[in-house]
């Protein structure tokens, strides 16, 4: 079945940032703030729709019946002690009847969501059945949750005492997307049920680490041999990561979850670039970021890139916080990939350490180049492809 308040599309960041500031003030003004927006008429977009249909499936919370919620608003919702009178359930039946029969949201599905609209359509109007409390639904006392919740009661909960901290892989290098405000984060529970996808991937992030193969249940995967790339979520506090059972049950492949951390890293990355050039006139450019992040934009090398490279690049990740690269482009190729070895090799030091090797970039791919540096001296053994590709056509 759809969800009421999820579109899968950027109408759901309204929503969504509702949510997460649902527990920072009070929480009833802001529930009927959202519904009445809609239900009095003066804002019919599909933000405002979207944010009154998750309204009212907090109303739908508080009347006991099922929920489409995060742990994180029930949470505020269950700590608020409010009780869902019948003037709030008018609103909010309101409100659910404006969004389906006259809102731009509903437009919205018909439009671009044709083959869904219907389905869509039938979860709205069973969230009205839900608020009203209709068959199968019984009401609970109000701010508790239901009983077909798994979740433990809240009068259960020691209400000074702070939940315990997940285990993290390594704390953050600086602030995430944003700042130091949990908002987003706080809907995110690595060790509980896995979060909407649309929730978590305001939060996903992709770290770079050394290595061939990794035995924990986490989403991860290998770009090139000595590399391995973990999903991972960018909470206030620190990076953690993404449990392989919460990666599938976004129900994406996972290459687009990876995608969507890369975008979310190239979105935020705040770079310096420097480039130095060889007696021969070769190029060799570094990017440096602020954060454990820079070095996965090796991954995506190609956008950052000032100019064709038909041929593909050299490319070194000596640390998590730098990518090296030179273009090839001419017979230069070896000055600079012996140029650049020795350049990754006197930044592969201390924590942040991640690879010595050079790494061949083409077609969106990394491809291990094989080389000995002993010194000054360096033997390079470019692979097969490389030779064959490149090398016999320059």
């Amino acid at each position: 079945m759809e969800r009421t308040w999820l579109s899968d599309s950027t109408h759901d960041e309204r929503a969504i940032e509702w949510l997460a500031d649902l527990g920072g003030g009070d929480v009833g003004a802001r529930i009927r703030e959202a519904l009445g927006l809609v239900a009095d008429g003066p804002d019919d977009s599909p933000g405002a729709a979207g944010t009154a249909l998750v309204a009212a499936e907090c109303v739908a919370y508080l009347r006991g019946a099922p929920a489409d919620l995060p742990a994180g608003a029930r949470r505020a919702l269950a700590g608020a002690g409010l009780e869902a009178d019948r003037g709030l359930v008018d609103l909010a039946v309101r409100a659910v009847e404006t969004v389906l029969e006259r809102s731009e949201l509903a437009r919205w599905w018909a439009r671009h969501r044709p083959e869904r609209a219907a389905a869509w359509a039938e979860a709205v109007d069973g969230l009205k059945t839900r608020i009203l409390g209709g068959p199968g639904v019984v009401p609970a006392e109000p701010g508790r949750r239901p009983e077909d919740e798994d979740e433990p009661e809240p009068e259960d909960e020691p209400e000074d005492e702070p939940e315990d901290e997940p285990e993290t892989e390594r704390e953050r290098d600086g602030p995430g997307p944003f700042g130091d405000d949990a908002g987003i984060a706080s809907l995110v529970d690595p060790e509980g049920p896995p979060p909407d996808l649309a929730v978590a991937r305001r939060v996903l992030k992709l770290g770079l680490y050394a290595g061939d193969a990794v035995e924990e249940p986490i989403a991860w995967k290998s770009p090139a041999p000595g590399l391995i790339a973990v999903l991972l979520y960018d909470l206030p506090d620190a990076l953690v990561p993404v449990p392989a059972a919460h990666a599938a049950a976004f129900g994406r492949p996972a290459d687009e979850l990876f995608e969507i951390a890369l975008e979310n890293i190239k979105a935020w990355a705040d770079l310096k670039v420097e480039t130095r050039t060889l007696d021969d006139g070769a190029a060799l450019t570094a990017l440096f970021g602020s954060d454990a992040f820079t070095a996965a934009l090796a991954l995506a090398l190609g956008d950052y890139l000032e100019r064709p490279a038909p041929h593909g690049a050299l490319v070194g990740v000596p640390y998590t916080g730098a990518v090296l690269y030179h273009i090839v482009a001419d017979a230069r190729w070896a000055s600079a990939a012996r140029a650049l070895l020795h350049e990754v090799a006197r930044l592969c030091e201390g924590d942040d350490a991640l690879s010595p090797h050079l790494y061949w970039w083409h077609d969106g791919r990394l491809t291990a180049f094989p080389a000995e540096v002993a010194g000054d001296a360096v033997r390079l053994d470019p692979p097969r492809a490389f030779l064959d590709e490149v090398v016999a056509r320059l």
